[in-house]
């Protein structure tokens, strides 16, 4: 692996006395290369898990479900699953959405199925009666994606270059929540991002649990929110890293042992 330099940067700022100038044709030609690697080369992110009311990353428990961090971006995000909920076979959406806006919302490219040309002519995103619990619920779940770095990542601008950033979903009965506490926050010009927020998983009478957002402190200094601002802006394409397509029921299965079919994999975010 390349060592980084200069505080973060892989590539040198300062080139050697004898480097020579490219041509602008070379540059451009760099440059539409770099950008195709952009579009083939994704990292998908690492999420927050809530399995039995435990927050957890990386399969490691959260303590007291509360952890402080910088919230560098949200994103809207509409989910479709045909089926219930089930832990033991986790799969990816039969149809997605991505928005940084809420606006212009459209089921994205790579969705194993489309239900609809956008997201407000979809028959899932309309209000429906549930039968089973006789609750009117949208199929769709309109829910928020944030790209959360631990607090202790602003020591400095160098730290909060190469800090780790986790992803968490936070669900559609925790997202009144998180948008009062964006629009408290606005309300004083402050972004998300320039402000450390506990985050807790809390018990909820109606549905189980949901999330809770605290500011801690504001954060002053000028060369770390210079920073953030770079994370803040560099966060949009590994956010919108899409879900893996769901496998082809018609497709074959390779065999287990030479003679029995495999079982399907689930899918993974």
């Amino acid at each position: 692996m390349a060592k980084k330099t200069n505080g973060g940067d892989l590539v040198p700022q300062e080139q050697p006395a004898t480097a020579v100038a490219l041509p602008d044709s070379l540059m451009s030609s760099l440059a539409a290369y770099a950008q195709e690697t952009q579009k083939t080369e994704t990292v998908k992110g690492v999420f927050f898990a809530t399995r039995a009311g435990q927050l957890s990353f990386n399969k490691q428990p959260i303590p007291n479900n509360e952890m402080e961090v910088v919230i560098l971006r949200s994103m809207f995000e509409n989910v479709y699953y045909p089926e219930k909920f089930n832990p033991e076979q986790m799969q990816s959406p039969l149809c997605f959405a991505y928005s940084f806006t809420g606006e212009g919302m459209a089921p994205h490219p790579d969705a194993t199925q489309m239900q609809a040309d956008t997201c407000g002519n979809c028959k899932y995103s309309k209000w429906t009666l549930d039968l089973v619990d006789k609750k009117n619920r949208k199929p769709c779940k309109e829910q928020r994606r944030l790209a959360c770095m631990p607090a202790s990542g602003i020591k400095d601008a160098n730290t909060v270059k190469d800090a780790n950033v986790g992803y968490l979903r936070i669900p559609v009965t925790s997202v009144k929540f998180w948008a009062e506490y964006a629009q408290k926050l606005a309300a004083g010009g402050l972004p998300p991002f320039a402000v450390v927020t506990k985050i807790k998983l809390v018990p909820d009478p109606k549905n189980q649990v949901r999330y809770e957002f605290t500011a801690v402190h504001r954060i002053d200094n000028a060369a770390v929110l210079d920073a953030l601002i770079a994370r803040h802006e560099a966060e949009a394409p590994s956010m919108t890293v899409p879900y893996e397509r769901r496998p082809d029921p018609d497709a074959p299965q390779p065999a287990s042992n030479g003679t029995q079919p495999a079982a399907p994999a689930p899918g993974k975010f």
